[in-house]
C-alpha cells in the first residue's frame, strides 16, 4: 500500500517532498484521521539544582519516574490537529 500524496494531510504537507523519505510507521503514525489515542510509558528525569526542584512543580512538568504513564491523544480536524498528553493522570502542556 502507497502512502498519501503529499496533499493528503497536515504533516505531508508541513514537510514536502521530504515526506517520502521519511519512514512509513513515521507517516502512518503522522497521518491520522478522526481521534486516536496511543499509550506507553516514559522515563522522567528531574533536574537537581533549587531551580530545578521549585519550577517542575509549578510548570506542571511530570514526576521523576522509571516508567511514567503516559497517554496521547490526536485529534485530527479539518482545521489542524489538537494533542492532548497526560504524564500520569496530569496533562501536559507544551
Amino acid at each position: 500500500m502507497s502512502p498519501p500524496a503529499p496533499a493528503d494531510g497536515l504533516y505531508p504537507r508541513l514537510v514536502g517532498p521530504a515526506w517520502e523519505r521519511l519512514d512509513p510507521a513515521v507517516r502512518r503514525f503522522h497521518l491520522v484521521h478522526g481521534r486516536r489515542r496511543f499509550r506507553g510509558a516514559f522515563r522522567v528525569e528531574r533536574g537537581r539544582s533549587l531551580a530545578a526542584r521549585v519550577l517542575a512543580p509549578l510548570l506542571r512538568l511530570p514526576r521523576a519516574a522509571e516508567a511514567e504513564p503516559v497517554t496521547l491523544e490526536v485529534e485530527a480536524t479539518e482545521s489542524g490537529e489538537r494533542w492532548t498528553r497526560h504524564f500520569g493522570t496530569l496533562p501536559f502542556f507544551a
